[in-house]
C-alpha cells in the first residue's frame, strides 16, 4: 500500500510504502581474548559460520 505524507517537513518523502514486514538480524558477538584463546583452525571455521551465516539471512530477507 501507497500512502501520501499530509504533514511533509522539508527534505521528507513524499509517499510511504507500508509492506507490512521487518528486517530481522542477529549478531554474532564473543569475547576477543577469548576468541583469541581459541586455536586457529577454530577461529577461521568460526569467522567462516558467521560469514555463511549472514549470506544466508540476507538471501532469507529477500524473499
Amino acid at each position: 500500500m501507497i500512502k501520501k505524507n499530509s504533514k511533509r517537513k522539508k527534505g521528507a518523502l513524499s509517499y510511504r510504502a507500508i509492506t507490512i514486514h521487518m528486517y530481522s538480524f542477529g549478531m554474532i558477538l564473543m569475547n576477543k581474548k577469548k576468541f583469541e584463546s581459541l586455536p586457529d583452525d577454530t577461529q577461521q571455521i568460526l569467522l567462516d559460520a558467521s560469514k555463511k551465516a549472514g549470506t544466508y539471512q540476507r538471501e532469507l530477507s529477500k524473499s
